[in-house]
C-alpha cells in the first residue's frame, strides 16, 4: 500500500544525460525526492528533441520510478526545471505532483476532416474545472481555432499548456498520456478539486490592451504582426503605462550601471 498523504507536495527533476531513459530516470528520481514518500497523482515529462527517438523508453522510466496514477508531456524545442532553461542539447525534465483529493482525468484529442470543416474529438466536460491543460502538435492540430471556440462556449475555463514543437519540422513532435506514447494530436488533463493560480510566464506583468497575433513566424515565436499592425509599430499604440514601464526599468538600468560604475571608481581609487 502506498504511504498517504493530506498534503499537496511537487517535485522537479533536471537531466542532461545523452540517453533517454536514463536522463528521464534520473529526473523522475529527482523529483520524487521531494514528495517525501507520497504518492504522485500527476507527472509532465518533457524532453529535449535530441531524445525523439528514445520517447517510449524514457516514459517507461518515469513510470518504474514513479508510478503515476497519470502522466502528461511531449518532445519540447526546450526544457526548464527548477532554476535551469535548456534550449540545446540532451535533456529531460519531470515535474511530479502528490495532489490529495484532487480529481484528474487525462485525454486525447486528434482533429478530423469532416465536410463542415475540421472537428476536434476527445474533449472531455469541461464543467467546475479547476485547470485545463493541453500540450498540441502544432502540425496535426488546430490549436488557434479550437482555442477560439472555447472561449466563445467556455471563457471561465483556466487553461494552460503548449506547442509540442519538437525539433520544429513535422514528425519531430511526441505527446505523452498516460503510458502512452502519440505522434499526432494532442492530450491533456482537466483538474477538479484543486485549488490553482496560473500566472504570467516569465514573471512579465501584462501592460497594455489585449491584441491578436495576426502573423507570426518560427511557430509562433517571431510575431510580425499585431492587430494587423507590424510589431514593433504597435508598439506606439500602446497605452501610456507602457511608457511608465519602459521608464522604470531603464530608471533601474540606469541605477544599476551607476552603482557598477561608482564600485570601479572606489576600487581604482583604493588602487
Amino acid at each position: 500500500m502506498r504511504p498517504q498523504t493530506l498534503t499537496r507536495r511537487v517535485g522537479a527533476g533536471l537531466s542532461v544525460s545523452p540517453e533517454a531513459a536514463e536522463a528521464a530516470g534520473q529526473a523522475a528520481r529527482e523529483a520524487r525526492a521531494a514528495l517525501e514518500g507520497a504518492p504522485v497523482d500527476l507527472a509532465f515529462v518533457f524532453l529535449s528533441a535530441d531524445h525523439f527517438a528514445g520517447a517510449e523508453e524514457a516514459l517507461e522510466a518515469v513510470e518504474q520510478e514513479l508510478a503515476p496514477a497519470h502522466v502528461l508531456g511531449c518532445v519540447a524545442e526546450g526544457v526548464v526545471a527548477r532554476d535551469r532553461e535548456l534550449e540545446d542539447g540532451p535533456a529531460a525534465a519531470v515535474w511530479a505532483a502528490s495532489l490529495p483529493d484532487a480529481v484528474i482525468e487525462t485525454f486525447q484529442s486528434v482533429a478530423l476532416d469532416t465536410d463542415e470543416g475540421v472537428a476536434v474529438t476527445g474533449i472531455p466536460n469541461l464543467d467546475d474545472a479547476d485547470l485545463v491543460t493541453l500540450l498540441v502538435d502544432p502540425f496535426t492540430y488546430p490549436a488557434a481555432g479550437f482555442l477560439s471556440k472555447l472561449n466563445e462556449e467556455e471563457d471561465s475555463v483556466p487553461l494552460v499548456g503548449g506547442l509540442a514543437a519538437g525539433s520544429g519540422e513535422p514528425d519531430t513532435q511526441a505527446l505523452f498520456c498516460d503510458d502512452e506514447v502519440l505522434y499526432e494530436g494532442a492530450v491533456g488533463a482537466v483538474l477538479r478539486g484543486v485549488p490553482v493560480r496560473t500566472v504570467v510566464s516569465q514573471g512579465c506583468d501584462p501592460v497594455g490592451r489585449d491584441s491578436v497575433i495576426t502573423h507570426a513566424e518560427d511557430l509562433g515565436l517571431r510575431v510580425q504582426r499585431v492587430a494587423g499592425v507590424y510589431g514593433v509599430g504597435h508598439l506606439d499604440a500602446v497605452p501610456a503605462e507602457v511608457d511608465t514601464v519602459l521608464a522604470d526599468v531603464l530608471d533601474a538600468e540606469a541605477g544599476d550601471d551607476g552603482k557598477r560604475q561608482g564600485a570601479v571608481d572606489e576600487a581604482a581609487a583604493e588602487a
